[in-house]
């Protein structure tokens, strides 16, 4: 009975999850033009205040805040900024630098200040809702695994799983980054960023290097310190650990055959089926081919 009650439940936060952030998508567009399940840059342009500057093409303008989201299915982040807008055609132009600002501005042709202005709470939902959707799986995927651990004749304690798991997320990450056979600093930050948002604690930075180069050092991308969580994760933190290899992967908006194939190696490495492994990539592969199919 209480396992069916915290199935429901899970299941109530999850359906509540994706109809808030689908409103709040909607929302954002006004009723149209912002789509939930997305890929690439999607920007909205708001006019705050009309100036007597014009364009190249002596259209009219405003000044405007320009919100940008980065999107892989949902939203990864969001960014904004004062624009100089086109009243009508959508295109827009930078604010001028410091000293061509003054001097519109002691014309008379900028307001002097600029106008600030804030963004809504729903503006970060929409920009950070990949993020969202990832945690509410991971409290579903902790329920499971809490559900499954019960009763259980193993002697692995929950300490050592996650110091095993962490282990194993870490050495994911990095195999994951190595596996086009670079490493860059921008990667590193989103192998930092990834690991504290799975494993809910900060990755070192002498620790991540160490990994980096014992990773190099032993010449393969998946070893036997991935292999061996096979029989001391859950097939949930399993899957875990590959849907933390996809995010990394994804980070750039796109995903090559050769990535593809990189978590088919893990994913046997940890002895996942394919079946499993398709129930972690299709929430990010399934839409973009739904997408370029239509």
């Amino acid at each position: 009975m209480r396992r069916s009650a915290i199935f429901v439940l899970t299941g109530l936060c999850l359906t509540a999850v994706f109809t808030s952030l689908s409103t709040v998508a909607e929302a954002r567009s006004g009723g149209h033009g912002l789509p939930f399940f997305v890929f690439g840059q999607s920007d909205t342009i708001t006019c705050l205040e009309d100036v007597p500057i014009k364009g190249s093409g002596n259209e009219d303008l405003c000044l405007a805040k320009l919100n940008s989201y980065y999107m892989f299915i949902a939203g990864l982040g969001t960014s904004s900024k004062l624009v100089l807008a086109e009243k009508t055609g959508g295109g827009y132009y930078e604010i001028p630098a410091k000293e061509e600002l003054e001097r519109l501005q002691k014309a008379g042709l900028l307001p002097d200040p600029l106008p600030t202005y804030s963004r809504p709470i729903e503006d970060y939902l929409y920009g950070y809702s990949l993020w969202l959707l990832l945690a509410a799986l991971l409290v579903f995927g902790g329920i499971t695994r809490a559900i499954k651990g019960r009763g259980s004749s193993k002697a692995t304690t929950k300490a050592e799983a996650d110091v095993a798991f962490k282990a194993g997320l870490k050495r994911v990450l990095v195999s994951a980054m190595l596996s086009d056979g670079s490493v860059d600093e921008n990667e590193k930050n989103v192998v930092h960023d990834v690991y504290k948002r799975v494993s809910g604690t900060d990755l070192a930075q002498p620790d991540l290097d160490h990994c980096i180069a014992a990773t190099k050092n032993e010449g393969d991308l998946i070893g036997n310190e991935i292999r061996s969580l096979k029989t001391t994760l859950t097939s949930d933190g399993r899957k875990m650990l590959v849907s933390a290899a996809m995010m990394v992967l994804c980070a750039d908006g796109k995903i090559e055959a050769g990535e593809i194939a990189f978590l088919q190696d893990v994913a046997n490495a940890l002895a996942l089926s394919k079946a499993e492994l398709d129930e972690v990539l299709n929430p990010f592969l399934k839409p973009k081919t739904e997408a370029a199919g239509g």
